[in-house]
Order: C-alpha cells, then structure tokens, then sequence
C-alpha cells in the first residue's frame, strides 16, 4: 500500500449517503439473515455508527 501511495486509518472517513444504504439494502437476501442484516444496517445509519 506504501507504494502506491495509499494511507489508511488516518483523517476522517467519508460519510454513508443514502444512496450508498440503498444498495447496501438491496444487496441482503431476502432471509432471516437478510432481515438482520438489514435491521442492524439501518440502526447504525440512525445512530450515526461507524
């Protein structure tokens, strides 16, 4: 990564739009685990968590 000019872990990250949910959304299957997965998403995106 040095190499190629990449940091990581430093400055501030950027922010989740919502369009970014809505694919995030869209990619979860449709299955209990889906459901979860989508639950625990959008509770994050409300709570702001990172």
């Amino acid at each position: 990564m040095e190499e190629q000019g990449e940091t990581r872990g430093w400055g501030q990250a950027p922010p989740l739009l919502v369009e970014h949910l809505v694919k995030i959304i869209a990619a979860c299957p449709d299955n209990l685990r889906g459901i979860r997965d989508r639950a625990l998403v959008l509770m994050h995106f409300a709570v702001a968590g990172r």
